[in-house]
């Protein structure tokens, strides 16, 4: 257990280098109007794998801030934006999943974990909006920019609820196969792929959507 616990920190790791990796390269690559499209692609697990040579060999270096030294760059982060989301994010996670599990609803441990995200959620609202510990320029999360405009309030609220229409099923649906089912766990893979691969191909339909004008808020719609 041990081994499987450390095993999943590590893909974590690698698997959020990725994914930030990602999308820094294709902020700075692409326009504003092909990213959407781009984006869409390298969340395609298949996609990704397929053009992971491109993006690892072939893409020039660039670099944002010339000239500046590694610990003026590090001292631009806003520690406390990245320190409060992971305890929320770990209070929430632990409430949820022992929960009716290792303990009852109503028992002090998960009470406790429940209040402890609320105030991690508050506290990470309030640094956020008033630039405690950062710049206005350095934001974790982009307040200023986010509340600039309301199509762009629209499009936050929905990549919200479509990343919890994709995975909250994605989690649940392969302990329905093999609890409810008694499916094998190689079974439930299979009978999701299905999911996956519609998934996949309306995730690159909105991209290509989003890019237009046009049909922006079609794609977005399309994609929740």
């Amino acid at each position: 257990m041990d081994a499987l616990i450390m095993g999943c920190v590590i893909c974590g790791l690698g698997g959020a280098g990725m994914y930030f990796g990602s999308m820094a390269l294709l902020t700075q690559m692409t326009s504003e109007r092909e990213r959407p499209l781009f984006l869409n692609l390298v969340g395609n697990l298949v996609v990704g794998g397929v053009c992971a040579p491109v993006y690892l060999f072939l893409l020039p270096v660039l670099n944002p801030h010339p000239g500046q030294t590694i610990k003026r760059r590090a001292g631009e982060i806003d520690y406390i934006g990245v320190v409060l989301p992971c305890g929320l994010i770990l209070s929430i996670g632990m409430a949820i999943s022992f929960g009716g599990v290792e303990y009852a609803w109503n028992s002090g441990r998960i009470i406790a974990l429940f209040v402890i995200a609320f105030v991690l959620l508050s506290a990470f609202l309030a640094q956020q909006i008033l630039s405690i510990g950062t710049s206005v320029d350095n934001h974790k999360f982009p307040v200023p920019f986010l509340m600039s405009s309301c199509s762009l309030i629209v499009l936050f609220l929905e990549i919200a609820c479509a990343a919890t229409c994709v995975l909250v099923p994605v989690y649940f649906l392969h302990l329905y196969f093999q609890f409810v089912r008694a499916n094998s766990a190689i079974l439930a893979a299979i009978l999701m792929l299905p999911f996956m691969a519609f998934h996949t191909a309306i995730a690159i339909l909105s991209g290509w959507l989003v890019a237009e004008p046009v049909t922006m808020f079609h794609g977005t719609y399309l994609r929740a």
